[in-house]
């Protein structure tokens, strides 16, 4: 058996619209909204749930075209409408669990727009030698990188973040 070392990191996405909180908010809390975002374009969907409450449960498992499958499942821990959203989710490739995070999404107004900050905290397991990231952006796999809801009507930046990790 080959030891896989734990790596604690964290980081923060920053992301700047033309429109009020609810509507950003209504991307992340709506199947529908959330639908139009969190997607994997290239991927076959085998499952998609939500249920958005405190207590409430979200997954999201398909198989990508180059025969990786992926899963995400999560559960809401803080709900504060049109302001805050944290769960706790998990996220397994072929090889196995890759991931365990806490993300926190804040909404905060900005004149007539909304400043959305997603940070998490997370707890990654390496993929064999290869870091997580470089295995989820290889050919025909999932990349998350920078995963927001791009689909959300006056989006700044054309999608640009400001990402600092530490």
């Amino acid at each position: 058996m080959v030891f896989k070392p734990t790596v604690h990191s964290a980081f923060t996405l920053e992301r700047m619209f033309d429109v009020p909180p609810a509507l950003v908010f209504e991307a992340w809390s709506t199947p529908e909204g959330k639908k139009k975002w969190f997607v994997a374009h290239e991927a076959k969907e085998h499952l998609r749930e939500m249920d958005f409450r405190v207590g409430g449960k979200d997954a999201l498992i398909g198989e990508w075209p180059n025969g990786m499958k992926s899963e995400f499942r999560a559960q809401y821990v803080d709900i504060k409408p049109n302001e805050r959203i944290v769960y706790v989710y998990e996220m397994w490739l072929d090889v196995g669990k890759i991931a365990k995070s806490l993300s926190t999404i804040d909404f905060e107004p900005t004149g007539k727009g909304t400043r959305l900050v997603l940070t998490e905290h997370q707890l990654t397991e390496l993929v064999g030698a290869v870091p997580v990231r470089e295995a989820l952006q290889a050919p025909g796999g999932p990349d998350r990188a920078g995963a927001g809801p791009h689909q959300v009507s006056g989006e700044r930046g054309g999608g640009n973040a400001h990402e600092t990790c530490s």
